[in-house]
C-alpha cells in the first residue's frame, strides 16, 4: 500500500482542456489548465510577474527526493495566496485543489492540512502527469480501450475519479501490464494502434477541491 502525503495545492482553470470531451463528468487533476495565469498573460504588473516567476520556479525541475519531475504543486501558502490574488485581479476563473501524492516533496505540515481538509470536498483518486496537464485515468476510460478498463469506467464516481485506493491499485496494475505487453487494439477504421499513453512521469493524486480559501 502506498503512503499518500499531503503535498500542497494546485490552481487550475475552470474551462475544460481541449482533450476533455464536452459534457464529461471528469473533474480531476487535468480538467482545466494548471496555473492558468502565466508569463504569457498580458498586462501584468512587475510585481505580479515576479510572483508568476516564483510559481513557475516552484513547479518545474526535479523533485527533491529524486523520484521524478517536480509535481506542479505549491506548499508555500504565501505564494499561493499571492497567485490567487492575481487570478482574481485578472478575472481568471479558477479551482484550487488540495493534493496528496506518494511524493515526499513538497510537504504541508499537519497544522496546514487540517483546515484545508475541513474546507474542501473529496473528489477521488486520479492518475496523471506530474505536470497536471494529462490524466491517464481519463484517457484510458474515455472510451475504455478494453473490457477490463470498461469495468473501471463503471466504478468511477460523480467526478469521473476512483473512490477507493484498492480500486486505484487494481487499475494501475492492469494499465502497467498492458503497457509491458505492448497492448494494441484495432480502431473502427481497421488500424492497429497502441491505446495507452506511457511516456510521461505519472503520479497518483488524491484530490480535494477547496470551497473556500483559508489563506489569510
Amino acid at each position: 500500500m502506498i503512503r499518500m502525503n499531503w503535498n500542497g495545492l494546485i490552481v487550475t482553470g475552470t474551462v475544460a482542456s481541449q482533450h476533455i470531451e464536452c459534457g464529461a463528468r471528469y473533474r480531476g487533476i487535468a480538467y482545466g489548465a494548471p496555473w492558468p495565469v502565466n508569463a504569457g498573460t498580458p498586462d501584468l504588473t512587475g510585481h505580479q510577474r515576479a510572483t508568476i516567476d516564483a510559481v513557475e520556479e516552484a513547479i518545474t525541475g526535479w523533485d527533491n527526493d529524486g523520484s521524478g519531475f517536480q509535481i506542479a504543486i505549491i506548499a508555500d501558502m504565501r505564494l499561493l495566496r499571492a497567485y490567487v490574488d492575481i487570478c482574481n485581479a485578472t478575472g481568471t476563473s479558477i479551482r484550487v485543489l488540495l493534493c496528496a501524492t506518494p511524493r515526499r516533496s513538497p510537504l504541508l505540515s499537519e497544522n496546514e492540512v487540517t483546515p484545508l481538509v475541513r474546507q474542501s470536498r473529496l473528489l477521488g483518486y486520479d492518475y496523471g502527469y506530474s505536470t497536471a496537464d494529462f490524466s491517464a485515468l481519463y484517457s484510458d476510460v474515455n472510451p475504455p480501450y478494453s473490457a477490463e478498463m470498461r469495468t473501471f469506467a463503471e466504478q468511477l464516481n460523480e467526478f469521473g475519479l476512483l473512490d477507493d485506493i484498492e480500486q486505484f491499485h487494481k487499475y494501475v496494475a492492469v494499465r502497467e501490464r498492458d503497457v509491458t505487453n505492448c497492448l494494441t487494439v484495432d480502431t473502427e477504421e481497421g488500424v492497429r494502434v497502441t491505446p495507452i499513453e506511457d511516456s510521461g512521469d505519472f503520479v497518483c493524486f488524491l484530490l480535494r477541491e477547496m470551497h473556500s480559501f483559508p489563506f489569510r
